[in-house]
């Protein structure tokens, strides 16, 4: 198969020609310019190229990608061309190239299947290639490929290694023996292991969903193209859960970076940096760009330019495809369009706009594959097996054969997702609230303006149940998160919640610490009630005070250390309030200093809430309410489980610190017949300034620990 690719390799080096090698862009570049960190994502990047390619001459240019490998998966969107990011995160190791702009989960054919904490996990713990799966033979754990196999979804005469079936049984009644000692019902063997299965297929969803519906896309109106070692096995269920209705399956999916490779082009990626707003570059906007189409043979095939609100760190990048440059009053029309759709809102009209960086991208012509052909449509159900891939396509799926070897795979009447019961249904829902809960604090990050929100992180998102009990949060700040539930519960008490309401609050007697610390909390509406919450905090770095900062040391007074916000609606039924909350930040007896950065990250927090709102509504659209509040239940007998577990040993234990001036606060805990006693008897009084803990406070911070 790869005789070709090696032929023409052979022939430029025998010819004198230039050696080229692969970007971590999907580009080419050559030996007299090519470093090797220049390379270290050329293995995706090529399976982009390719895929874009295969789809582009079946077709179709709308893409989701899907590359699943023996530890982990990658995916991208792609409209047409390859998105690009000029900063990879590797490790702990940031590299500032060019690269392709895609996500990578944890979940591949070694992501080890095991009963970790009171549940089921698939992943992110990976059996690698030494030992491998269990299958293999080698001593290794249960993973999705001894799943796959034991399910039957893997041709064993097509594989070149010898399987075990015997060590994957093994491995399979070993986590059922735990989950027995556990006291778990267990399920028969067939349904627990496609429980499994779904689990692994729910993470890669996720990841989807966040380069799709986390952008302000909808999967449904996408192609998925899907290769990779194992991805063309687990497509179809992967489309199920997202709702998309086609998959195309190269002929060669298994090899299809290296095919991407042979498909790539001389490429050369130029770039400006601006930093100036677009009413002061129109004198000098051509001449610019102009400059930049100079100095290469290579021809121009699209512009980038990276564009952001006057005072903001991150930008959105607006593609112009094609050769002639952009026009300044393009790229504000397609600004705001495209913060419309990702943010849910348009930004101020009185605020700025800036053109940060500006890139073109030039390359070698490509020559046009010609159109692939498809066969006649058949029912298809089953292993599908090739050269280079196994298919197996679900229930109700349709495939048509291409005359490149391409399967295109369609289904037209959407599957009801089905409902699963027991440790796998508790799975599958923890991880679409914790991924409600990451993706908000995302869209925090993203759109907030403040430096402390943005670089330092200071902010926290969580869902909450109907009762405003915290169920689930992202990894952010834990004296935050503690808190959260004990300031919604407050902010509720008595309040009559809309459809579209949002609160804001930061003061300490409603669950607040200090006033930096604000709070923004939305209910979701399913059925006839409010069936969860949602609610960040962000740290704003200024919010009024006697001295800059909001944290001034001698304060006496709440009104001394900021402007203080008592619950108030900042979104009434879906009419913003803004206005009124700015008055209040003006007009305080120590107003802030910056009330335009405050209203931006809180419009930043509301569209964060927004986000998570809409995932909770189709979570319960997906799954029905009494399934999702069901998911939620299980997920507090899952955490009172787990701490009973741990509150058997009895004993005491004490500790004794000072603040600064002396004062003392002090702890002692005494576990006994499974309970826990907090003592705090013994601490200092109220303090004099502001250094006092609030419920909230003292609760999370006990929590935390």
């Amino acid at each position: 198969y790869l005789s070709p690719v090696m032929n023409d390799f052979k022939s430029r080096v025998e010819q004198g020609g230039t050696v080229s090698y692969l970007t971590s862009a999907g580009g080419l570049q050559s030996s007299a310019n090519f470093e090797p960190v220049d390379s270290l994502l050329s293995g995706p990047a090529g399976g982009l190229v390719g895929a874009l390619e295969v789809a582009k001459s079946a077709g179709f240019e709308r893409l989701l990608t899907f590359d699943m490998g023996g530890t982990s998966t990658d995916v991208a969107r792609l409209e047409g061309t390859i998105p690009l990011r000029y900063e990879q995160s590797i490790g702990p190791v940031k590299v500032r190239r060019p690269g392709v702009r895609m996500e990578t989960v944890a979940a591949g054919g070694g992501s080890i299947c095991r009963w970790y904490q009171g549940g089921l996990e698939v992943g992110p713990q990976s059996a690698g290639a030494d030992p491998g799966p269990a299958c293999y033979g080698q001593g290794g754990p249960l993973t999705v490929t001894d799943v796959n196999f034991l399910l039957g979804y893997l041709d064993e005469a097509r594989v070149q290694i010898p399987l075990s079936r015997g060590a994957a049984w093994q491995a399979f009644i070993e986590l059922k023996e735990e989950m027995l000692a556990a006291g778990v019902e267990v399920l028969e063997d067939e349904e627990l292991l496609q429980g499994l299965r779904a689990i692994a297929v729910e993470r890669m969803a996720e990841a989807v969903r966040s380069i799709s519906v986390g952008e302000g896309f909808e999967p449904a109106d996408y192609t998925l193209v899907a290769f990779g070692g194992a991805g063309p096995q687990h497509a179809c269920a992967l489309a199920e859960s997202l709702g998309v209705s086609r998959v195309l399956v190269p002929g060669d999916a298994g090899l299809l970076s290296a095919w991407g490779l042979h498909r790539s082009r001389r490429e050369l990626v130029r770039e400006q940096q601006v930093l100036q707003l677009v009413k002061d570059l129109s004198s000098r906007w051509d001449a610019l760009l102009l400059e930049m189409e100079k100095g290469s043979e290579l021809e121009v095939q699209r512009w980038l330019v990276e564009m952001r609100l006057e005072g903001q760190a991150s930008t959105l990048e607006i593609e112009c495809e094609g050769s002639d440059p952009p026009s300044l009053d393009f790229l504000k029309d397609a600004f705001n369009r495209r913060y419309y759709q990702l943010f849910g809102y348009h930004f101020a009209g009185e605020q700025s706009l800036e053109v940060v960086m500006v890139r073109v991208v030039a390359g070698e012509p490509l020559v046009e594959m010609s159109q692939e052909v498809f066969g006649e449509r058949e029912a298809v159900e089953g292993l599908l097996s090739s050269d280079f891939c196994t298919i197996l396509a679900g229930v109700g799926w349709i495939a048509q054969t291409g005359s490149r070897g391409s399967l295109l795979l369609e289904k037209k009447e959407a599957q009801q997702l089905l409902v699963r019961e027991g440790a796998v249904g508790e799975e599958l829902m923890r991880a679409r609230f914790e991924s409600i809960a990451e993706s908000m604090g995302e869209m925090l990050r993203r759109t907030a303006l403040s430096t402390n929100v943005k670089e330092r992180l200071d902010f926290s998102c969580a869902l909450l149940d109907g009762q405003g009990r915290l169920l689930v949060n992202a990894p952010h700040i834990p004296v935050h998160l503690g808190a959260l539930g004990v300031c919604v519960r407050q902010v509720s008490e008595g309040r009559k919640w809309k459809e579209g309401d949002v609160v804001v609050v930061n003061h300490p007697g409603y669950g607040g610490s200090h006033l930096p610390d604000v709070t923004v909390v939305s209910p979701v509406f399913a059925g006839c009630g409010v069936v969860a919450f949602v609610a960040n905090r962000a740290h704003h770095s200024e919010i009024g005070g006697k001295a800059p900062g909001s944290m001034p040391g001698d304060a006496t007074c709440l009104a001394e250390e900021g402007v203080v916000i008592a619950p108030r609606l900042l979104v009434d039924g879906g009419e913003e309030c803004f206005g009124s909350l700015a008055e209040i930040l003006n007009n305080a007896p120590y107003p802030s200093r910056a009330v335009d950065e405050n209203l931006a990250d809180l419009r930043a927090q509301v569209a964060s809430n927004r986000a998570g709102v809409l995932a909770m509504q189709a979570l319960v659209t997906d799954f029905g309410e009494e399934r999702v509040v069901a998911g939620m239940a299980s997920l507090f007998a899952r955490a009172e489980s787990l701490m009973a577990a741990r509150l058997q040993e009895d004993g005491e234990w004490q500790a004794e610190d000072a603040l600064d001036d002396g004062a003392v606060v002090q702890v002692k805990l005494s576990c006994s017949e499974g309970r826990l006693l907090v003592d705090l008897r013994g601490s200092a009084p109220s303090h004099g300034g502001n250094l006092n803990a609030t419920e909230g406070v003292t609760r999370s911070a006990i929590l935390y620990a």
